[in-house]
């Protein structure tokens, strides 16, 4: 094999590696710090205060003028410890993501692939957007595995969880 296709392959590998890495970074801190499942349970407190709160505005006791109170002044601390949930992971996923697509380019810097199909980039010129290309250098190329990555790994583990509760059981016996 050529020096030159050889050298282009491990660069593709690793500049493909390293966003598979990175996505699965990125949703194993997401899991474990934000705590998505504590996140979700805030989601329905929250719909089931303000199921609350219509049905207590509606009433015109006095008792529940002040049920009203108490219960409204519950979801900005739900909202609040929601929102340092969603913002924790950051603190680790954020640096890494401003320090390693930069590392690649320097690393990579001659690096292109040329896809034989276009894609729509949509943070680029925002006077035709979306653009769509089929030529990416090293950035462009760890963001669209990054992203695919990201999504395949997602569905997967939503499609492992479902089977894993017994939820897709009547859809896999079919």
């Amino acid at each position: 094999m050529n020096k030159l296709v050889s050298e282009i392959i491990i660069q593709f590998g690793l500049i493909s590696l390293a966003g598979i890495l990175y996505s699965v970074f990125t949703i194993f801190v997401t899991e474990k710090i934000g705590n998505r499942a504590r996140a979700n349970e805030i989601q329905k407190e929250i719909k089931e205060l303000n199921e609350k709160i219509k049905k207590l505005q509606n009433s015109k006791e006095k008792k529940g003028e002040e049920e009203l109170n108490k219960t409204q002044e519950k979801i900005p601390k739900l909202l609040y410890e929601s929102m340092m949930l969603q913002f924790k992971p950051l603190i680790l996923t954020l640096p890494a993501l401003f320090l390693l697509p930069p590392f690649l380019k320097s690393i990579f810097m001659d690096f292109t692939i040329t896809l034989g199909f276009y894609l729509p980039i949509f943070l680029q010129n925002f006077e035709h957007f979306p653009n769509w290309r089929n030529v990416f250098g090293t950035i462009g190329w760890f963001w669209i595995v990054f992203i695919f990555s990201s999504l395949i790994i997602q569905l997967i583990s939503t499609v492992y969880k479902k089977i894993k509760k017994g939820e897709l059981n009547g859809i896999i016996k079919a």
